[in-house]
């Protein structure tokens, strides 16, 4: 799956990526596990210049992995108003 290379802009000046849920599990060679994240609108929030707590709509991003540097599955979403 490729994303788009072009910037994505808001209001606020917000980080590049942001760690947004956390499940740490353990797995056995060989096992698999069924994790599920919810993503929503409260999540995508942030202060605004006026110390709103606001989202924006637009498309984003969702990367999973052990680590930053260890991505393993990536798919994209839309946040619409």
């Amino acid at each position: 799956m490729e994303f788009k290379k072009e910037a994505k802009v808001g209001l606020v000046v917000r980080p590049i990526i942001e760690l947004k849920d956390f499940q740490k599990i353990s797995l056995n060679r060989g096992e698999t596990k069924t994790i599920q994240f919810t993503i929503d609108n409260q999540k995508l929030s942030f202060y605004n210049n006026a110390l709103e707590f606001v989202s924006e709509p637009g498309d984003f991003d969702l990367m999973i992995g052990p680590s930053s540097a260890d991505i393993r599955l990536r798919d994209s979403f839309e946040l619409s108003k």
